[in-house]
């Protein structure tokens, strides 16, 4: 008896007609084919940009970081983060930062000026290399000393001049120093002129503010002192701070217990006054400067 389930082969008509696999609903295969087809309509005119003009993207993405950094609130940490990013983005980026430069201002103006004196040292050319470096401590410098400014940008800009500026660069702040009304900017000036210039009268000036009835003022000073070699100096200050969950705790419980008058540091000029002294701006300004 014949067998009812004889097996049946395919058409070769039917795959003739029927490319794609038998498996594949015809409405998935005219999916596929339209988005192979508008794909590339689909990049933003910035996506463009980037491949065609890549001089471009760098200063739109120069701009966007200025935009970002003067978003953020004074004091905040993320604002290095941003510079990093800045000045990532290569030599490329470095017209664009000094036509910004001079229009800036705060925390925006800061991170340029790092940006420019940091970018400085990687530029082949050194017309270019010279015009960046002057530009930015130019605009450190003019932050430093400008009493109308926040007082963590200015510290923060001070802190810059100490790390990154030769000496005679540092010793351009003793003018602003002897005039200087907020005592938070004093003690980062005394620090820079210690510690870069040997200034013995400013650091005077430091032991004096270990006395301030500002618990915030008395113990910048006292840290400025470790980091200029004198914690003896500050040891009893440092004892009061050591135990505190701040960014300055943890130093000065290292030297409030240490014997050694030259103590272990972070790079001298770090701009640390952004991320630990966000609310110096009320201490300073509750207390005149000596």
């Amino acid at each position: 008896m014949p067998s009812l389930h004889r097996p049946t082969s395919p058409s070769l008509n039917s795959e003739r007609c029927c490319p794609w696999p038998r498996w594949l609903p015809l409405a998935t295969v005219l999916l596929l084919a339209t988005s192979l087809v508008t794909a590339p309509l689909a990049l933003s005119p910035r996506a463009l940009a980037q491949d065609d003009d890549p001089v471009v993207s760098v200063a739109d993405r120069v701009n966007e970081i200025f935009e970002d950094i003067a978003d953020e609130a004074t004091g905040s940490a993320r604002i290095w983060t941003y510079a990093r990013e800045l000045e990532g983005l290569g030599e490329e980026a470095m017209d664009s930062i000094l036509d910004r430069l001079d229009l800036l201002a705060g925390q925006p103006r800061l991170v340029a000026a790092k940006a420019a004196l940091t970018l400085s040292d990687e530029i082949e050319s050194d017309e270019l290399a010279e015009r960046a470096r002057a530009a930015g401590m130019r605009a450190l410098l003019e932050t430093a000393r400008n009493q109308d400014a926040e007082v963590p940008v200015r510290v923060a800009a001070v802190d810059l001049v100490t790390s990154l500026g030769e000496r005679r660069e540092v010793a351009e702040l003793r003018d602003a120093f002897d005039d200087e009304r907020w005592p938070l900017v004093k003690v980062a000036m005394a620090r820079a002129l210690r510690l870069r210039n040997n200034d013995r009268g400013a650091e005077d000036l430091l032991k004096e503010y270990l006395e301030s009835e500002e618990r915030e003022i008395r113990h910048a000073a006292a840290m400025a002192l470790a980091e200029t070699h004198n914690v003896e100096a500050a040891k009893s200050v440092l004892s009061e701070l050591k135990n505190e969950p701040t960014t300055d705790g943890q130093p000065a419980s290292t030297w409030s217990w240490t014997t050694s008058t030259r103590p272990r540091s972070a790079p001298p000029g770090s701009p640390k006054a952004l991320t630990s002294s966000s609310s110096s701006s009320s201490a300073s300004r509750s207390s005149s400067a000596r």
